[in-house]
């Protein structure tokens, strides 16, 4: 046997657990014996690779000389080029890791003894076990540490956990190359839409706005429509947005984080008999309440209720899920806001690939801007912001301005992304949507303005949140005719 260093890729560990993971986690002779085996198959393909790749990957490899060795396997296997003594001396010098993976004497060694026919299949089980095993104990001690320093909540360590424990133990690699040449040549399925253009199926999207601002009330509007199959979301006639196409009815569960039962049953009241009393199949529409609950209420930042949640959503087939809201849901400081991003941005990604379509609603910051960093943004479908408009008053109650503020999927329809102004009125007892142009919505307040002696220009403009020139351009119409409706009626603004 050749005296070729050891060279071991270990994780620093503690003294003591080093020398007990090579005494309980290493088998030398068993890595040796697959990759003899391998060397030895005069087989074209290679059987006993193809056997041993089923169950192991390189890195399942403890020393880093036989990773070297079994990684340039898999590569002349994959270029179809034999795999012998010279075509491996030959790649590795190539590849510069000649001396790394021990030297031409320390692979040709590697078939010493080696009998014609190996169970090459029993030696990879024993590699991939204790390399399951030392897996185990770099992560452990790794959880320990980051647990005894105290800098990493018990929450993210649990996550880690938790995907640690879901990874693959066979050798299969599941990542696909596709080249660009087969790309061009693929037949994919067109993009599907839960609703067009905002939410694709498997997709993700926030609605975000000030508190008290109309967030459930316009969510839980989006889900009853869903869940009914109605043929749009927020129908209108005039030239506006919304009018954003429902593919077929969804079965949605709405996840409530600050809202008392009772005022859920009055809501779905109104909103029932907004939709003439049309109810959706018993099991079309869950709801999620801390009320509802006996021995536990929904928060997304244990890993246990984020998995809660995830059984009753697949175990119930839901196809769309709506957070309301996560800074009740997951109530942080500004410092982690980050971690609660990552967390659920993983989480919230495997809901996707297994086609749950999630939105989550969120509170803006103090300046009335959208919380968080804008990389939360880059993994959803669409962001829609909700703010009172110009002249609002209280007694108005619920009436907002609607705006697309992102978008990632191709718009058919311009009309779908115009930003539109949205109340809310009720009428023996059942909810009545009112919509009309954000544009015409400025345009009254401006006249208003106007009536009350304001000059255009600045001031104006951050009043109304319009342009300035906007400001200047309506006061021209102001002065041929003071009748806000008139232009409107003419379309003309």
């Amino acid at each position: 046997m050749s005296t070729v260093p050891i060279r071991a890729a270990v994780p620093r560990l503690r003294n003591e657990v080093a020398e007990q993971l090579q005494r309980t986690a290493v088998n030398l002779d068993a890595e040796r014996n697959v990759l003899g085996a391998v060397l030895i198959d005069p087989n074209t393909p290679n059987l006993a690779l193809k056997t041993a790749r089923e169950t192991l990957l390189p890195d399942d490899f403890f020393l880093e000389q036989h990773r070297r060795i079994y990684r340039n396997m898999l590569f002349l296997a994959d270029s179809q080029q034999p795999i012998e003594i010279v075509s491996m001396v030959e790649n590795l010098t190539g590849n510069r890791e000649l001396e790394l993976a021990g030297g031409a004497a320390y692979i040709s060694s590697l078939m010493d003894g080696m009998p014609r026919l190996s169970n090459v299949g029993y030696y990879a089980r024993i590699v991939k076990e204790k390399s399951r095993l030392r897996q185990i104990i770099y992560k452990t001690e790794q959880l320990q540490s980051e647990a005894l320093a105290g800098h990493v909540s018990a929450d993210l360590l649990s996550a880690e956990m938790e995907s640690f424990a879901r990874q693959p133990v066979t050798g299969n690699n599941p990542a696909v190359v596709v080249s660009f040449v087969d790309l061009l040549s693929m037949q994919m399925p067109p993009l599907d839409f839960a609703f067009e253009p905002l939410l694709t199926i498997g997709g993700t999207g926030e609605i975000w706005g000030w508190r008290g601002v109309g967030k459930s009330w316009f969510a839980t509007e989006i889900a009853m429509s869903l869940a009914l199959g109605k043929p749009v979301l927020f129908p209108n006639t005039e030239p506006c947005g919304g009018n954003w196409p429902v593919k077929r009815p969804f079965r949605v569960a709405y996840v409530y984080g600050e809202m008392h039962a009772s005022q859920i049953k009055q809501r779905a009241i109104q909103i029932a008999h907004g939709h003439g009393n049309e109810l959706p199949p018993h099991d079309g529409f869950g709801l999620f309440s801390k009320d509802f609950q006996k021995n536990w209420r929904p928060r997304l930042n244990e890993a246990s209720s984020r998995r809660y949640i995830e059984e009753r959503i697949l175990g119930g087939g839901y196809e769309v899920l709506i957070l309301d809201n996560l800074s009740t849901l997951w109530p942080t400081s500004q410092e982690g806001e980050g971690e609660r991003t990552a967390i659920l941005s993983d989480w919230f990604a495997d809901l996707n690939q297994k086609n749950v379509s999630v939105i989550y609603l969120h509170h803006a910051g103090k300046g009335g801007d959208q919380r968080g960093g804008s990389e939360k943004e880059d993994m959803l479908d669409f962001v829609i912001s909700l703010k009172n408009p110009p002249g609002y008053k209280r007694e108005q109650q619920l009436r907002i301005d609607v705006e697309i503020t992102k978008i990632r999927a191709e718009c058919r329809k311009p009309s779908w992304l115009v930003p539109f102004e949205l109340s809310l009125t009720t009428d023996r007892d059942a909810t009545i949507w009112l919509m009309r142009p954000s544009e015409h919505a400025k345009f009254r307040a401006c006249f208003e303005h106007f009536g009350n002696g304001m000059k255009p220009g600045t001031d104006l403009a951050h009043e109304i949140q319009a342009s300035r020139a906007s400001t200047y351009r309506w006061h021209k119409k102001y002065q041929q005719n003071p009748d806000a409706q008139y232009w409107i009626d003419r379309d003309s603004l």
